[in-house]
């Protein structure tokens, strides 16, 4: 389990890397991450050390409606995978993007479920959000919205969706319990997570966990993948299916980034999974 202290270090030992416990400063990764992700959102021309924009996402083999989602957006995607692979989301329901960024992922969704759906997404960077709203506004798209907040603390009632969705946020994240405790209350029974995400092959080194860079990059706090399996198990999930590995990095414009994914055999790949019926 992830454990907090009073000083906001987070000590963390955790199925993610079982044999090895390690302290960070949530505080200062959460500063970076939104460093790391405004800079996707104002400099959408620059290179990361992961893709980025509507190539990487046709790449990803994204669902038609990506079409129609405005370039102000998809210039600032950064997803790992496509989680819509594992299946359409249905006219009407009502959805969570968790970490929904510029907005891709979400406007996607709003198109699928139709008017009598709604689609909801939580981002905790200003300026990604103030881009997702900006390109809803240009697709003419009502039945969506953006909200800022964390994904550890969802500002959202219970039972409240019937889907949630994620791409590439889940891993930026050391306190994975919180994250599922919080997708299972906010899901209502039945309803169901799709989700993408990086996982590893092979456990990160403690010094390799406090590499900043590689938290923002989404390998340092990836979960091994035979755990994530587990830890959805830990919290009530039933049916879980997972799709294709993407080698995610092997884009990357940076060698030392492909050369520290491959040694950890960092790879996309989306989720499946159900919260039962009582």
């Amino acid at each position: 389990m992830d454990r907090g202290r009073s000083d906001g270090v987070q000590l963390l030992s955790h199925d993610t890397h079982p044999a090895v416990e390690v302290e960070i400063d949530v505080a200062v990764l959460k500063t970076e991450i939104k460093k790391t992700y405004a800079s996707v959102s104002d400099e959408p021309e620059k290179d990361f050390i992961f893709p980025t924009g509507r190539d990487w996402a046709e790449d990803l083999d994204y669902p038609p409606e990506l079409a129609t989602v405005p370039d102000r957006a998809v210039e600032s995607f950064a997803g790992v995978a496509n989680p819509f692979s594992l299946g359409r989301l249905e006219r009407g329901e009502r959805v969570l993007d968790l970490g929904s960024g510029a907005g891709t992922d979400s406007l996607v969704a709003a198109q699928m479920v139709g008017r009598e759906g709604r689609v909801t997404g939580i981002d905790m960077t200003p300026a990604m959000l103030a881009k997702a709203r900006g390109a809803a506004a240009e697709m003419g798209a009502t039945n969506v919205d953006f909200v800022e907040g964390e994904v550890e603390q969802l500002p959202c009632p219970d039972g409240s969706f019937d889907v949630v969705i994620s791409n590439g946020v889940i891993d930026l994240i050391p306190d994975k319990d919180a994250v599922f405790s919080e997708i299972e209350r906010v899901l209502v029974p039945g309803g169901r997570i799709q989700i993408a995400d990086v996982t590893i092959q092979n456990p990160i080194s403690a010094e390799g966990r406090r590499n900043i860079d590689l938290w923002t990059g989404s390998i340092a706090g990836a979960l091994l993948e035979a755990a994530y399996a587990r830890l959805l198990e830990r919290h009530g999930f039933e049916r879980i299916e997972t799709g294709q590995l993407v080698d995610t990095y092997a884009r990357s414009k940076f060698e030392d980034t492909r050369r520290k994914a491959e040694k950890f055999g960092a790879r996309g790949t989306t989720v499946k999974a159900y919260k039962p019926l009582p």
